[in-house]
Parts: structure tokens; C-alpha cells; sequence
């Protein structure tokens, strides 16, 4: 039985290593005040290398959808002609989400 203690805990190591491998640093919910307003960020994975969700600013939830290219998501927040492009990318805790003219918003993991 004690053969079957170390079996066991090399096991947990295994699977604590291989979730934290498979947690996606994009997936979650991120706040952040810019400018005087709030800004709620929540993404979701939506298949391959594609992400859905919706930033919130001032309380009005405004759609995205996003690619990951390696380290970095590059999408559009809007609707149809009222769209703009964005970046974002991971350092730390915080999103840093980038519109196209260079601006960035940090926004915290909740």
C-alpha cells in the first residue's frame, strides 16, 4: 500500500500541471475604470482560436469576437459599421486591451 502513496501523489502533480497547461489566459471577466467610466471585459472561448463576449462601459454591454494569434487576441468590438478593431495580450493579472489608434486600457482579472 505504500508503493500505491507515491503513485497517487505523482498522479495529483500530473494533473495540477496539465490544468494549469490548459487554462486559457484570455478566458474570464476583467474590470478596469478608464477616463471615469467602467469598463467590464468578458471573453470566452468560442472553438479553435476564436473567442465571443461582450465589453461593458457605463453599463451598456457592447458585443466582440476575437482571434488569438500566438500570445496576442486581435478582434472587433461593435456592430456592423459601428465597429472598431482592438488588440489585447496578458502581462501579470491584467488584460491590456489596445484600440487602433495605440490607446490601452489595463483591465484586472475578477
Amino acid at each position: 500500500m505504500s508503493a500505491s502513496k507515491p503513485l497517487a501523489g505523482c498522479l495529483l502533480i500530473l494533473l495540477c500541471w496539465t490544468g494549469s497547461l490548459a487554462a486559457d489566459p484570455f478566458v474570464g471577466d476583467f474590470a478596469a475604470e478608464f477616463e471615469g467610466e467602467e469598463y467590464q471585459l468578458s471573453l470566452r472561448a468560442a472553438g479553435g482560436n476564436q473567442y465571443e463576449g461582450a465589453i461593458t462601459i457605463a453599463g451598456e454591454p457592447i458585443p466582440l469576437v476575437a482571434r488569438r494569434f500566438g500570445d496576442q487576441l486581435r478582434g472587433q468590438v461593435g456592430i456592423g459599421g459601428d465597429s472598431f478593431e482592438f488588440s489585447a495580450e496578458i502581462s501579470g493579472d491584467f488584460l491590456l486591451l489596445r484600440d487602433a489608434s495605440g490607446e490601452i486600457i489595463r483591465l484586472l482579472r475578477e
